[in-house]
């Protein structure tokens, strides 16, 4: 049986896009001058190269499948720092994939999914002048 990318990257994307805050959500990037104050915060998941995981011979493959989540702030507010609502909606992100409490695991609620989680360091940059953030976060996901 062939995997089911589409289905996955679709679920990862509908669970991050509801994180708490989050006005407007893609799967297609776009730049900070293209996105007007107003549309903040905002999300964009592109998909990232993945890879093939050896597996034993007779066992289905496995693939870990990766993911970058970026994330646009705009205070609104020349006084208030960016990193407090950059830091805000990295939070909000990183409950959305929470393992689940019985398993210790997220597996996006997918059969074929063994485990998504976010991996590597999560790139921040709050804007040292004026009011405008973004961060960059990678979510793997093991799947068959």
């Amino acid at each position: 049986m062939s995997l089911d990318r589409e289905l996955i990257f679709s679920t990862l994307f509908t669970a991050v896009s509801g994180a708490n805050g989050i006005l407007t959500a893609s799967r297609k990037f776009r730049g900070f001058d293209d996105i007007q104050p107003e549309f903040c915060p905002a999300l964009f998941m592109v998909e990232s190269p993945e890879e093939g995981v050896e597996q034993r011979k007779g066992l289905p493959p496995k693939y870990t499948l990766s993911a970058e989540i970026f994330l646009r702030i705009h205070t609104g507010d020349e006084e208030e720092s960016p990193a407090t609502a950059l830091n805000e909606l990295i939070t909000a992100v990183e409950d959305t994939l929470a393992p689940d409490i019985s398993t210790n695991v997220n597996n996006l609620g997918l059969d074929n999914v063994s485990h998504c989680w976010i991996v590597g360091p999560i790139l921040k940059f709050p804007a040292y002048v004026g009011n405008k953030g973004a961060a960059i976060i990678t979510v793997n996901i093991l799947a068959t």
